[in-house]
């Protein structure tokens, strides 16, 4: 199916209402584009030992602000969202971002592999489902990665389940 934006953040905290985003990777129509984000706040300690990105690496990168239109304008484009548990952290947190500088997040079709996944498997941890389902390991955490693996995942699902 074409015209799925898919996409994963990696952010400085939880929840999703106090977090900044500090990487958002895009698959889109076959291209993909990670883009790095300076929070504008201290990334938490917990965050930093999971994503590997800590303060001193986002220093010189940009303000989300300076990305906010090109992401609104691709988010524009898609006719559906994908992710792995987006619709619960993904897109709020995107959506909050955006209403930061102005822009509303479109609304569209989700299309999230961890929902579809909840029936299927005991771990929901996208790592764990990877490993299942390729037999191979996923760098987890970094965001072009998982989106990548959340990609394949939907794909080996859906020839399973046609």
């Amino acid at each position: 199916m074409d015209n799925i934006l898919w996409f994963d953040i990696e952010s400085s905290d939880l929840p999703v209402h106090t977090a900044k985003i500090v990487t958002i990777s895009f698959i889109f129509n076959g291209k993909e584009k990670t883009l790095y984000i300076n929070p504008g706040k201290p990334i938490a300690y917990g965050a930093s030992k999971v994503n590997g990105i800590w303060d001193k690496d986002v220093k010189d990168w940009k303000p989300f602000s300076f990305y906010a239109k090109l992401i609104f304008e691709i988010c524009e484009k898609a006719e559906f969202y994908g992710g792995y548990n987006c619709r619960n952290f993904d897109i709020p947190l995107l959506s909050i971002e955006l209403l930061r500088c102005g822009y509303e997040m479109p609304i569209k079709p989700v299309i999230d592999v961890y929902e579809q996944a909840q029936s299927l498997f005991k771990s929901l941890k996208l790592s764990d489902i990877y490993r299942t389902l390729t037999k191979t390991e996923l760098e987890a955490h970094v965001s072009i990665n998982d989106i990548k693996g959340t990609i394949l995942i939907n794909d080996i699902m859906k020839k399973y389940l046609e």
